[in-house]
């Protein structure tokens, strides 16, 4: 190799092919229903479940059942405490309406108020 462009190109074709030999691309499937705490291993767990539970064995089953259930309630917590790390102390406002809104309750924006303020005063 004469030119410093062609060490350049064998380098990064050596790598690069290195990297597809020992670390190959991996296709993971995301559905827009999946939440945002699911993990691939939490996944991972869910097929190993399903797939004992469908062949019959039960004792993998349970086994498998019981480490969802526990990864579950882990990724949840862990996915709460990122949601409302920090809001509490910087704006109360923003932690209450995050509160609201991961639990499902109703939230009352000044929009909210506003328009209907609008529709009762118009006489609609």
């Amino acid at each position: 190799m004469d030119t410093c462009d062609e060490m350049t190109q064998a380098f990064y074709s050596t790598v690069t092919s290195l990297l597809d030999d020992h670390l190959p691309l991996m296709t993971v499937t995301r559905h827009t229903t999946d939440k945002p705490l699911v993990t691939d291993q939490f996944r991972h767990l869910i097929h190993c479940r399903q797939y004992a539970l469908k062949n019959g064995h039960t004792v993998r089953y349970k086994t498998y059942r019981n480490r969802v259930q526990r990864m579950s309630r882990k990724l949840r917590r862990k996915y709460y405490a990122r949601k409302m790390e920090g809001l509490r102390v910087s704006n109360p406002r923003s932690w209450w309406r995050n509160v609201k809104h991961i639990t499902g309750q109703a939230v009352n924006t000044n929009q909210q108020l506003i328009g209907l303020a609008r529709r009762a005063s118009s006489g609609g």
